[in-house]
C-alpha cells in the first residue's frame, strides 16, 4: 500500500514538472519575441541619431566654410561613417538665400532609410 502511493506521488511530481515546464515555455516565447524586438528597435534608433548628427555636422561644416563649399552633390559614403551615405543639393531662393540640404541615407533595400535637415543660408559678400 505505501509502494502504491509513492509510485502515485512520483507520478503526480512528473506531471507538476511536465505542466510547468510547458507554462514556462509558453510564457518565454513571447519574452524572447519582445526581447528581439526591442534590440532591433533600439539599434534602429541609434542609427536615427548617429544619421542626424552627421548631417547636422557637415551641414555646421558647410556654413563655416561658405558659399565656395557649397556644391551639390550625389550619395557618397560617408568617410567616417561607412555605413551612411551622404548627398548636398543646394537650391537658390529668392533674395539670394541659397537652401542647403544635406541628405543621409542607409541600410539596403526595403530597409533603406533617409533623413534630410535644411537651412537658408545667405551668401557673404
Amino acid at each position: 500500500m505505501a509502494e502504491e502511493k509513492r509510485t502515485r506521488q512520483s507520478g503526480a511530481v512528473l506531471v507538476e514538472v511536465l505542466l510547468a515546464t510547458a507554462v514556462l515555455g509558453l510564457l518565454l516565447t513571447p519574452l524572447t519575441a519582445l526581447t528581439l524586438t526591442s534590440r532591433q528597435t533600439a539599434a534602429a534608433a541609434e542609427d536615427t541619431v548617429r544619421a542626424v548628427s552627421l548631417a547636422k555636422s557637415y551641414l555646421e561644416e558647410l556654413l563655416a566654410r561658405g558659399p565656395a563649399a557649397w556644391n551639390d552633390d550625389g550619395f557618397a559614403p560617408v568617410p567616417e561613417e561607412p555605413l551612411f551615405e551622404r548627398r548636398v543639393a543646394v537650391t537658390p531662393q529668392p533674395g539670394g538665400l541659397r537652401e542647403i540640404r544635406v541628405s543621409i541615407k542607409w541600410g539596403r533595400g526595403e530597409n533603406e532609410k533617409k533623413i534630410e535637415l535644411a537651412t537658408l543660408a545667405l551668401p557673404r559678400e
